[in-house]
């Protein structure tokens, strides 16, 4: 039986297993290869439920159930176990310590980059009251109390990164680990004076004076690739034309959203979240990398610096965590 896309859309905001599961089958359904796959309602999905709306999996011989897993932390050991076998995901010590105790999960694509051309993709934002004359210079962080992410250790990896450029260390900030919701009210109340990393672009929070734009973290780590495709034991283990297929149906749904064709799923977001629903659609898109590159070197960073701020047990090679013949098979059938 079909689904409406805003029966999906609800589905997936009150964290349905199967999102997907039952809707639009035909006659051939049973026959296509189950894939589960974690992904929330979430702008950063865009193109996955561009590809899903248009049918590009179950072309592909695929029946693709979505997951709501809250976070990596979750997520990666369903990976390793076999219990879903796609996530999307900022590389993070967690996926690079289940890999050193032998877990079968690789990066298997490049997702998304820090852009210059979306500079206000993630940025740092500052307090009004802290810096009424702007935040522009990484160096009146000095002595501030700076938010990043509570759960992503890579918006501390950014926020390293920015002061470093300017001359500075974690050490010189009062660092506090909030919540999204807990920063923004932190920096409207003024107990905070800014935060780093966060994708404000389509709050109304903005349209407070008790906010202020800040630094696009693309001018520290311009092309920088944070957000990559992972599978899990059942694809790596198993057949690789599936997971091949995957790959290049999602790719093709993310060409087509560079080129600008939108998924309705947007305009359910933005219903649902109290968005501007124009604003949303014609929003910079190129931080997303359409031909799934896997961004070696940034990997390889990535880890080095989560070695020297001992969050692994050890050090590997960008090599050890990916696995690029997914990628190399997709680009092989995209030319057929």
């Amino acid at each position: 039986m079909a689904c409406s896309r805003r029966e999906l859309f609800a589905a997936g905001l009150v964290g349905s297993a199967g999102l997907w599961s039952g809707c639009g089958g035909g006659d051939d359904e049973q026959e296509k290869r189950p894939l589960q796959v974690s992904a929330g309602p979430y702008l950063a999905m865009s193109s996955l439920y561009l590809g899903l709306e248009r049918g590009y999996f179950r072309e592909a011989g695929l029946d693709v159930e979505l997951r709501q897993v809250p976070g990596s932390s979750q997520a990666l050991p369903l990976l390793a176990r076999g219990r879903i076998d796609v996530a999307f995901t900022a590389l993070n010590p967690s996926l690079v310590n289940a890999v050193l105790k032998g877990a079968r999960i690789r990066i298997v694509a490049g997702r998304e980059i820090l852009a210059p051309a979306c500079p206000d993709a993630i940025i740092a934002y500052g307090s009004a009251a802290t810096f009424p004359d702007g935040l522009t210079d990484a160096r009146q962080l000095r002595g501030k109390r700076v938010s990043v992410t509570r759960s992503s250790t890579f918006g501390l990896f950014m926020l390293d990164h920015l002061l470093r450029g300017a001359g500075l260390s974690l050490d010189d900030v009062k660092l506090a680990r909030l919540r999204r919701s807990e920063a923004i009210a932190g920096l409207m109340s003024g107990q905070i004076d800014a935060t780093s990393g966060s994708d404000l672009r389509f709050s109304h929070v903005l349209e407070s004076d008790k906010i202020v734009r800040g630094i696009p973290l693309a001018e520290v780590l311009p092309e920088f690739q944070y957000s990559f495709v992972l599978f899990g034991k059942r694809l790596l283990q198993g057949d690789s034309r599936a997971g091949a297929r995957f790959l290049s149906a999602y790719l093709r749904a993310g060409r087509d959203f560079l080129r600008g064709e939108t998924p309705e799923f947007m305009n359910e977001y933005s219903a649902s979240n109290h968005l501007d629903a124009e604003a949303v659609r014609t929003a910079c898109r190129d931080t997303f990398r359409a031909d799934g590159e896997i961004q070696m070197e940034d990997i390889q960073e990535t880890i080095d610096w989560f070695d020297e701020q001992h969050m692994i047990e050890d050090r590997l090679t960008a090599a050890r965590i990916t696995d690029t013949r997914f990628l190399r098979l997709a680009r092989e059938e995209a030319r057929k």
